[in-house]
């Protein structure tokens, strides 16, 4: 420093302040709290392929990466069924990414039974043998039975030979041998005698029965007198009548003749035989009713029921005015509302043909067996919507159509009917009533309660699989699939929980269930249904279990919860599904069903 002088100090200072910040920053680095964002995505998991999910710190920039597992597959089975000589099968698809598998169903095999004979007492016959599944069918000679003879006696008379006829059972084959014929043994008898013409005396066989006679002259007639008054059906007068012989004649005066009115005769009170009263049917109003299923109601008016049997609804293909009983695809039978209207309804109608019109008539079979018939009508539930839509029912009430129309229009284009769809006449002024769907309209589903369910796989190997699904076609069903490790041979139950009944797994009983059914099986596997939810109970969750009974033991799968709700909700959320735009529709009906059913009981 003292050969280059201040200049040289300065480098020195400004070297340690160099330094001074290097080892400041490093500090400050080191001593770094990382704060973490919430995670990017940056690969995506598959069915069998990770994912991952990276972090990273906000102040410094460091950063990490954590593995997301693969979701699994979720298989769906679509069955094929077997027949006689050829396999079925099983075919397993993964919802998610389309992977699949198949199980053949084992040939059934043919089940000959005995279908006709034919057997011949001279000669060979024939069994044949018939597949009752498929109708194969094969034949085998029977052997000839030969003769098998009964014989009938021919009693002789006086003056013919009788005979002992034998005659075969099997094919009527006969012979006879005969019996000489009798004599006459005549013995007399005396009839007697009358008023107008010769009696006589008669000589009888006492074998056979032949006579001869010989006459005997008439007494003639003694008549005695009475008068007889003429009615509806018989004529009167003067009746004479022989005290001998009981012949008589009348002096007449002609029956008088019926005089009937609505079916009665005023004078004797007999019913007309031929008289049958125009019930007078009166073709009403059709209603539409879907609190719970969707049907159509009909109501008509009887003026007179004296002449009726039975009466209720034709179904029709198309309206036609001359329709008779015989052009009905169905009958429905009816009955009595406050003694002068009737009431039938159509039956459940699926959500995909909700837009097409149902024609009907409504039929009396009267007590002559012919029919009296209404004027035919058609309805639909696009009618009724927009009746509702352009009237002056409440706000509620409209949201409530409203819903119902485009989820009947979402079920036409799920099941392929859009040629009729039910929100074809929707106005934009009609729509802005409901709101599009969100899944906040599922924040009611009351959520499955991990305490109230068993994992039966874990806990019961004697079931592979337990698993439900869910009908929208109709009235909204869940279904119910059980898988058993190994074949059984029983009765197999399924039994249901709502919320309302359900404490815990412990307490659960068949008596405090809110309902049961018996089981079916196919191939294996176990089928059931708790049918008949209504849209405004689709937010419920059901906790179902099944009972397995055979040679008094019992088995139970333990107990599972689903809610259609919750799968619409799933569904819903899932881009690109095919029930996506149907599972919304869905959501909002039901949505809008319970609050308008719970704000109008």
């Amino acid at each position: 420093m003292e050969r280059y002088g201040m200049r040289y100090r300065w480098l020195l200072v400004l070297a340690a302040l160099i330094l001074m910040t290097v080892w400041s920053a490093g500090s400050v680095r080191a001593a770094c709290d990382h704060g973490y964002g919430p995670g990017e995505m940056t690969v995506a998991p598959g069915c069998e392929t990770e994912g991952a999910l990276r972090y990273t710190c906000s102040l410094c920039g460091d950063s990490y990466t954590e593995t997301i597992p693969a979701m699994g597959h979720s298989f769906g089975c679509v069955r094929t069924e077997p027949d006689c000589q050829t396999e079925g099968s099983l075919l397993y698809t993964c919802e998610g990414c389309g992977d699949s598998y198949s199980e053949p169903i084992p040939a059934l095999g043919h089940g000959y039974v005995l279908d006709r004979t034919q057997v011949f007492c001279d000669k060979d016959g024939l069994a044949v043998n018939v597949c009752t599944a498929c109708g194969h069918s094969y034949s085998e000679p029977l052997p000839a039975m030969g003769h098998s003879y009964a014989c009938v006696r021919r009693e002789p008379s006086c003056e013919e030979d009788g005979a002992l006829v034998y005659t075969c059972a099997g094919c009527g084959d006969s012979y006879s041998e005969p019996i000489p014929a009798l004599d006459h043994d005549y013995e007399s008898q005396l009839l007697e005698v009358f008023c107008d013409r010769e009696g006589r005396e008669v000589l009888v066989c006492t074998t056979c029965g032949d006579s001869f006679e010989e006459l005997i002259p008439p007494m003639g007639h003694r008549y005695e007198s009475v008068w007889k008054d003429p009615s509806c059906e018989e004529a009167g007068g003067e009746v004479h009548t022989c005290e001998n012989c009981g012949d008589s004649y009348t002096d007449v005066v002609p029956a008088m003749g019926h005089s009937f009115a609505e079916g009665i005769c005023g004078v004797c009170g007999e019913a007309d035989p031929d008289w049958v009263a125009d019930p007078g049917l009166v073709l009403g109003y059709p209603t539409l009713s879907f609190e719970d299923e969707v049907i159509y109601n009909v109501y008509y008016t009887v003026e007179d029921m004296t002449s009726v049997v039975e009466m209720g609804l034709m179904l029709l293909p198309k309206l036609d005015q001359e329709a008779t009983i015989e052009d009905a695809t169905a009958l429905v039978p009816g009955f009595v509302t406050n003694g002068v209207a009737y009431l039938v309804n159509s039956g459940g109608i699926p959500a995909a043909r909700m837009g097409q019109t149902v024609y009907f008539k409504v039929y009396a079979k009267l007590t002559d067996g012919s029919y009296a018939y209404s004027a035919a009508g058609g309805y639909n539930a696009k009618a009724y919507a927009n009746s509702i839509l352009s009237g002056d029912s409440s706000d509620d009430m409209k949201r409530l159509v409203v819903a119902m129309l485009e989820y009947g229009a979402e079920a036409q284009r799920y099941f392929g009917q859009d040629d009729l769809l039910m929100d074809g006449s929707l106005t934009e002024e009609h729509r802005a009533l409901v709101e599009a769907y969100d899944a906040s309209m599922m924040d009611d589903v009351v959520k499955a309660d991990p305490a109230k369910t068993g994992n039966f796989l874990r806990d019961n190997a004697n079931f592979r699989s337990l698993y439900p699904s869910v009908s929208f076609d109709g009235a909204f069903a869940i279904n119910v699939y059980c898988v058993p490790a190994v074949a059984v041979d029983g009765k197999m139950t399924m039994y249901w929980w709502d919320v309302e009944t359900m404490e815990s797994v412990e307490a659960l009983n068949v008596d405090n269930a809110v309902g049961s059914m018996e089981m079916t099986a196919s191939s294996g596997i176990w089928w059931g249904q708790m049918a008949g939810i209504a849209a405004k109970e689709m937010d419920k969750t059901y906790y179902m279990s099944c009972v397995f009974e055979s040679g008094g033991e019992t088995v139970t799968t333990g107990v599972i919860a689903y809610s259609l709700g919750k799968y619409c909700e799933g569904k819903a959320a899932t881009e690109g599904d095919p029930q996506q735009d149907f599972a919304k529709a869905t959501a909002v009906y039901g949505y809008y069903a319970k609050r308008y059913f719970e704000n109008n009981d």
